[in-house]
Formats: C-alpha cells, sequence, structure tokens
C-alpha cells in the first residue's frame, strides 16, 4: 500500500508549508493528523511536538510534495512510510520505554 497525505490545498509544497505554519492540517491514510507543532496519531489525543521535531517532519516530506504536481491536496509517497506514522510510531516507542517503573537505588 502506498502512504499518502492530503491536505485541502492544491499543491504539495503548499500543503506542506501552510501544515508547518498551522494554516492548514495535513493527514496520512493511518488516520495521523499534523497541524503547526500539533500532531494527531490516530485514536490518541493531539500532542505538542518540539520545533525540532516538527522541523524533522516537514523537512522529510519536501523532496515528495516538491513532485505532488496536482490540484487535489495529495502527496504520494511511494514505497516508503508516512513521516507521520514514523513519528507517531517513535513518541509512542518512547513513551512506554519512560513509562515503566523507575529502578530501585541501591545502597552500600
Amino acid at each position: 500500500m502506498t502512504d499518502t497525505l492530503k491536505a485541502p490545498v492544491g499543491f504539495g509544497m503548499s500543503a506542506n508549508l501552510l501544515s508547518q505554519l498551522g494554516f492548514v492540517t495535513m493527514t496520512d491514510n493511518h488516520g495521523n493528523g499534523t497541524r503547526g507543532l500539533s500532531l494527531t496519531c490516530a485514536g490518541k489525543s493531539s500532542t505538542k511536538m518540539t520545533s525540532v521535531e516538527a522541523a524533522d517532519l516537514h523537512y522529510a516530506i519536501v523532496p515528495h510534495a516538491a513532485l505532488a504536481f496536482n490540484f487535489n491536496g495529495e502527496i504520494p509517497l511511494g514505497d516508503l512510510e508516512s513521516p507521520l506514522q514514523s513519528l507517531c510510531r517513535k513518541l509512542d516507542a518512547k513513551a512506554h520505554h519512560t513509562s515503566g517503573s523507575k529502578p530501585t537505588a541501591h545502597t552500600k
């Protein structure tokens, strides 16, 4: 299955830029979405990304957005996974890793 990003604008580059600036919501076919620093992973509440996470996310979209010459707001990603899905998976793994019990302090 080919992952696709979609935003309610005509061109891929404008979709990516306007989403990064917080003017439109860009979604993927997994049910994830982003607008500005907000990231909503499928089935979860919205979370605020760091500026570095947001910049990395949109930077990963740029090459695909530049090739998206259509008027339906879609950015096809070919055989690659949606950057939104990748970030959601990364944040979920990080949350599970940090939510475990803290190690017991040992004394001599």
